[in-house]
């Protein structure tokens, strides 16, 4: 048996394996992945509540599919096989349909990952086919130095296995199992048109999300004042918890970062498609915002063994984050004014 799909690498600088392995699936369904992943932008976290993982997302009432993509019908989900035997048929009855698995990898068993008998770290790569008489699986990893070809079940399965044991090669991504969870992305309805009226909507709904006061789970900050919050209670729970809560900013910081980027992205694309400068303009000021996360995650993971050593920078540094967000969101604001009529 030889199952096989044709799927095409995609690559942004700022995401994770999270977000370039949904891009690829959703280019392979045939739906440009900054339109859906770049529309929606906000901020959503409940301290204290992350993973020690490449892939981590903030995701209230578990809907992925709707953190990732809150404009458009995605579902996306994460399965746990129980048994080992178990996890590798699921696979390859979900490319028998046609849907390509996203696995959690450990890369320290991946002879393609520069962190290959040396860093455990956990990871994602996406699978687009199988060979049964050889025992392989066809394999694409977007994040540099990028694969694309062929891997052996076993080895597969090793780094599907793993305990990805947090012995310190990487403070950040490891001390998780991967307990061979995969996760199952496909688009469930229409995806709408590039409009001026749609992208009006999506700013919109974006604007009113950030500067709602309602929480969309127990216990997650959001919008403006829970961004406000978590950036300026920094300093205290780094004084109080130490070495954790640096890890967490580094962490979070990233996919962060990430949905930020792709949205600056998204406004410059549409910007230019739509023929409205003054998206390509708010998009700048978003991609700012996206570069002042790299100052606060940096410190943060610079300051591991001495967390009392960068209180101070924690506080400044978060300040500028708030600021910029503020900044892009009123530039944003002004270009939907302005430019956007349906």
């Amino acid at each position: 048996m030889k199952i096989s799909y044709t799927v095409n690498s995609w690559y942004q600088d700022l995401c994770s394996c999270l977000q370039v392995d949904a891009a690829c699936v959703l280019s392979y369904f045939g739906h440009d992945p900054l339109l859906v992943l770049g529309a929606g932008w906000g901020f959503c976290f409940c301290p204290d509540d992350w993973e020690p993982v490449e892939f981590f997302y903030p995701t209230p009432n578990d809907d992925l599919g709707h953190a990732l993509a809150p404009h458009h019908p995605l579902h996306c989900q994460w399965h746990f096989p129980s048994r080992p035997e178990e996890a590798e048929i699921e696979l390859i009855k979900i490319l028998e349909k046609g849907v390509l698995p996203i696995v959690a990898v450990d890369n320290y068993h991946l002879p393609f990952r520069p962190a290959y008998h040396d860093v455990h770290a956990a990871h994602l790569v996406i699978i687009h086919g199988y060979d049964s008489e050889q025992n392989m699986f066809d394999v694409l990893d977007p994040m540099p130095p990028a694969y694309q070809g062929k891997l052996p079940a076993s080895i597969l399965e090793g780094s599907r296995l793993s305990a990805n044991p947090n012995d310190g090669s990487d403070p950040f991504f490891a001390g998780r199992n991967m307990g061979m969870r995969w996760l199952k992305l496909h688009p469930t309805g229409e995806f709408p048109p590039l409009t001026r009226g749609w992208v009006k909507h999506v700013l919109t709904e974006n604007r009113a999300g950030f500067f709602s006061n309602t929480s969309p789970a127990s216990g997650f900050l959001s919008g403006k004042s829970g961004l406000q919050t978590y950036l300026t209670t920094l300093p205290e729970r780094a004084m109080q918890k130490g070495e954790i809560v640096l890890r967490e900013i580094y962490v979070l910081g990233w996919a962060v970062q990430a949905s930020t980027s792709l949205h600056a992205d998204f406004l410059s694309y549409v910007g230019r498609q739509l023929h409205v400068p003054a998206l390509c303009e708010a998009g700048r000021w978003v991609d700012l915002v996206a570069h002042e996360w790299t100052p606060l995650r940096i410190a943060a993971a610079h300051a591991l063994t001495n967390p009392q050593s960068v209180i101070k920078e924690l506080a400044i540094l978060g300040h500028r984050v708030l600021n910029r967000w503020l900044e892009a969101q009123h530039h944003i604001t002004l270009a939907e004014e302005r430019s956007l009529t349906i």
